[in-house]
């Protein structure tokens, strides 16, 4: 009866158990496969009846309450007259040549996930670092497997820095599913033949409505050719960064690159929320730097433009707003004017949906953090693991 519960408990079906002996390191389990009629010949496939050997292999499995638990597991050679060579019967939950349960590998990921470093890991579980480390992104490689390889309607491309390698950064380009927040895939680079080649495995391009990127060519050039049905949207937050950047280096120039300056504070911030002497302060400051002030009302301009409803009265704006900017006094205003006219449909596709690529910005969030925690990622398919894992909630 004893036996017969301890089965169930190790959820081994077809595993019948002899005995058990609890010792000082761990406990022992005597247990042998249930004998089934045949068995299928891993090679061709043919059944098989004849069974002339036996093997006796130890397994480790799921420690209980701290206590290593060890299998000696008797299983039966067979040998297959079709193909005239021998074979071991299979067990469930033990993959073949494994000295370790599938059980005990999930319970290796799963501890690497809430200690909070992986030295404990080790001494818990009696297990080297490159046993540990090998099974770990196994383990994440298997749970990856389990993401829905399907575009989704809604799309959120955006890249992160991951490390550098002889001099050069190297960069991740995520993709998002804006209406379920969740991660899709993560790739290294972002070169269209890159990206091409690393989501081929992923269907269902030609669902895909809405893409929302930065103003990247590379990504608009890989969107076109990849997504025929899709509609791109340039980001909003990237579009008035573009303001905040020409307000940046005139600033520069008369205060120094200094991040503390109360001054950049309130140039970057939206009017709208400013208190009313902060208002005050900003405007007589504005008055002596006419050139920072031009910088300033346009940036606040695509403020209220985003304030817009309607996709009609949108795109008339900023038909009027590109012809004004020509006439800036500013040099950096004019230049961007011929920015925004290489984007422009791709900026008042915002206003027929209001995706942003907020949602992909906080996944670049988690990817710093998980950076972070690991001080750092030599290998980039580990870290990609790694970060697909952080990010399925």
């Amino acid at each position: 009866m004893q036996e017969s519960n301890l089965a169930r408990f190790l959820s081994l079906p077809e595993v019948k158990i002899l005995n058990s002996n609890p010792g000082p390191k761990g406990i022992w389990v005597s247990a042998e496969k249930v004998r089934a009629s045949f068995e299928i010949c891993p090679r061709c496939g043919a059944k098989s009846s004849s069974v002339y050997d036996h093997r006796t292999i130890s397994v480790r499995d799921e420690p209980i309450r701290r206590a290593a638990v060890t299998l000696k597991l008797l299983k039966r050679r067979y040998y297959c007259h079709a193909c005239r060579k021998p074979f071991t019967e299979p067990v469930p939950g033990i993959w073949p040549k494994r000295k370790t349960t599938q059980r005990f590998r999930e319970a290796l990921r799963v501890a690497c996930d809430r200690y909070s470093n992986l030295s404990q890991v080790r001494k818990d579980f009696r297990v080297s670092s490159s046993f540990l480390y090998k099974v770990y992104y196994e383990q994440l490689a298997l749970k990856n497997k389990q993401i829905n390889p399907i575009w989704p309607k809604a799309l959120g491309i955006d890249e992160h820095f991951v490390r550098r390698q002889f001099g050069y950064p190297q960069f991740m380009t995520i993709f998002t599913d804006l209406k379920r927040h969740s991660v899709r895939e993560c790739v290294l680079g972002k070169t269209k033949l890159s990206l091409k080649e690393q989501t081929s495995h992923m269907y269902g391009r030609h669902q895909v409505e809405w893409i929302t990127i930065d103003m990247s060519d590379t990504y608009r050039g890989f969107a076109l050719e990849h997504f025929p049905k899709a509609q791109i949207i340039a980001d909003k937050f990237h579009v008035l960064r573009l303001f905040s950047n020409i307000l940046n280096r005139n600033r520069i120039d008369i205060t120094g690159d200094v991040r503390k300056n109360p001054v950049r504070k309130l140039l970057l911030r939206n009017r709208n929320r400013l208190k009313y002497f902060q208002k005050n302060a900003l405007d007589l400051w504005l008055k002596d730097h006419p050139l920072i002030q031009e910088a300033y009302i346009w940036k606040e301009r695509f403020h209220s433009f985003y304030k817009i409803k309607g996709f009609d009265r949108a795109q008339s704006r900023l038909q009027k707003l590109i012809i004004a900017m020509k006439f800036s006094p500013v040099y950096e205003i004019k230049k961007l004017s011929r920015s925004l006219e290489r984007w422009f449909d791709e900026i008042v596709n915002y206003f027929k949906c209001g995706y942003t690529n907020a949602i992909t910005e906080g996944f670049n969030r988690i990817a710093s953090l998980v950076k972070n925690r690991a001080f750092g990622y030599k290998n980039t398919n580990n870290y990609r693991l790694r970060f697909l894992s952080a990010c399925a909630f």
